[in-house]
Protein backbone atom coordinates (compact mmCIF):
# COMPACT_ATOMS: atom_id res chain seq x y z
CA UNK A 1 0.00 0.00 0.00
CA UNK A 2 2.97 2.39 0.58
CA UNK A 3 3.82 1.87 -3.08
CA UNK A 4 0.25 3.21 -4.15
CA UNK A 5 -0.23 5.86 -1.84
CA UNK A 6 3.22 7.17 -3.32
CA UNK A 7 2.27 6.99 -6.78
CA UNK A 8 -1.18 8.67 -6.03
CA UNK A 9 0.98 11.52 -4.54
CA UNK A 10 2.86 11.57 -7.89
CA UNK A 11 -0.20 11.70 -9.68
CA UNK A 12 -1.67 14.58 -7.64
CA UNK A 13 1.83 16.55 -8.18
CA UNK A 14 1.74 15.97 -12.08
CA UNK A 15 -2.02 17.28 -12.27
CA UNK A 16 -1.14 20.15 -9.83
CA UNK A 17 1.30 20.90 -12.71
CA UNK A 18 -1.67 20.66 -15.65
CA UNK A 19 -2.09 24.18 -15.05
CA UNK A 20 -5.25 25.68 -17.23
CA UNK A 21 -2.95 29.20 -17.29
CA UNK A 22 -0.15 27.12 -19.50
CA UNK A 23 -2.63 25.02 -21.40
CA UNK A 24 -0.52 21.83 -20.36
CA UNK A 25 -2.56 18.64 -19.53
CA UNK A 26 -1.15 15.53 -17.87
CA UNK A 27 -0.90 13.90 -21.38
CA UNK A 28 1.10 16.56 -22.49
CA UNK A 29 3.56 16.18 -19.57
CA UNK A 30 3.77 13.03 -20.02
CA UNK A 31 4.57 12.89 -23.39
CA UNK A 32 7.45 15.68 -22.69
CA UNK A 33 8.76 13.90 -19.77
CA UNK A 34 8.66 10.28 -21.11
CA UNK A 35 11.78 9.55 -18.87
CA UNK A 36 11.37 8.28 -15.29
CA UNK A 37 11.95 11.81 -13.50
CA UNK A 38 14.14 11.51 -10.29
CA UNK A 39 14.10 13.69 -7.45
CA UNK A 40 16.46 16.70 -8.27
CA UNK A 41 15.75 16.81 -12.63
CA UNK A 42 14.03 19.22 -14.20
CA UNK A 43 10.69 18.26 -15.48
CA UNK A 44 9.59 19.56 -19.36
CA UNK A 45 6.29 21.35 -19.45
CA UNK A 46 5.41 21.78 -23.06
CA UNK A 47 4.01 25.31 -24.23
CA UNK A 48 3.09 25.76 -28.13
CA UNK A 49 3.68 29.17 -29.34
CA UNK A 50 1.74 31.16 -31.70
CA UNK A 51 3.33 32.75 -35.26
CA UNK A 52 0.89 32.15 -37.91
CA UNK A 53 1.92 32.00 -41.48
CA UNK A 54 -0.35 32.97 -44.30
CA UNK A 55 -0.47 30.91 -46.93
CA UNK A 56 -0.69 31.71 -50.99
CA UNK A 57 -3.89 33.79 -51.23
CA UNK A 58 -3.81 35.52 -47.31
CA UNK A 59 -5.87 32.98 -45.30
CA UNK A 60 -4.70 31.96 -41.97
CA UNK A 61 -6.90 29.22 -41.61
CA UNK A 62 -5.93 25.59 -43.04
CA UNK A 63 -7.58 22.17 -42.38
CA UNK A 64 -5.20 18.88 -40.94
CA UNK A 65 -6.55 15.14 -40.89
CA UNK A 66 -5.64 13.47 -37.72
CA UNK A 67 -3.44 10.72 -37.98
CA UNK A 68 -2.95 7.77 -35.26
CA UNK A 69 -0.68 9.28 -32.15
CA UNK A 70 -1.30 12.89 -33.69
CA UNK A 71 -2.62 15.13 -29.78
CA UNK A 72 -3.86 18.61 -29.93
CA UNK A 73 -0.80 19.98 -28.89
CA UNK A 74 1.77 17.97 -31.56
CA UNK A 75 -0.70 19.59 -34.32
CA UNK A 76 -0.29 22.93 -32.53
CA UNK A 77 3.48 23.18 -32.40
CA UNK A 78 3.32 21.82 -36.19
CA UNK A 79 1.35 24.76 -37.36
CA UNK A 80 2.39 27.50 -35.32
CA UNK A 81 -0.68 28.14 -33.44
CA UNK A 82 -2.19 27.21 -30.27
CA UNK A 83 -4.24 24.23 -28.25
CA UNK A 84 -6.60 26.52 -27.00
CA UNK A 85 -6.99 28.73 -30.29
CA UNK A 86 -7.50 24.65 -32.60
CA UNK A 87 -9.82 22.91 -30.25
CA UNK A 88 -12.10 26.75 -30.52
CA UNK A 89 -12.02 26.77 -34.02
CA UNK A 90 -13.46 23.12 -33.56
CA UNK A 91 -15.27 23.62 -31.30
CA UNK A 92 -13.55 21.01 -28.99
CA UNK A 93 -14.78 20.97 -24.93
CA UNK A 94 -12.36 17.90 -24.25
CA UNK A 95 -8.68 18.11 -25.85
CA UNK A 96 -8.01 15.15 -24.85
CA UNK A 97 -11.02 13.50 -27.20
CA UNK A 98 -9.83 13.87 -31.24
CA UNK A 99 -10.52 10.62 -33.67
CA UNK A 100 -8.42 9.88 -36.25
CA UNK A 101 -9.56 10.73 -39.42
CA UNK A 102 -11.06 14.12 -37.67
CA UNK A 103 -10.73 17.20 -39.98
CA UNK A 104 -9.58 20.35 -37.73
CA UNK A 105 -9.28 23.91 -38.93
CA UNK A 106 -6.07 25.02 -37.81
CA UNK A 107 -6.21 28.84 -37.47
Amino acid sequence: MEGIRRIEALIGQIEALADPETRSTVRELVSANPQLLKSGEQLTIPVAVAIPAEDQNGSRSKTYTVKSGDSLTSIAIKYATTVAAIASANNITNINNISVGQVLIIP
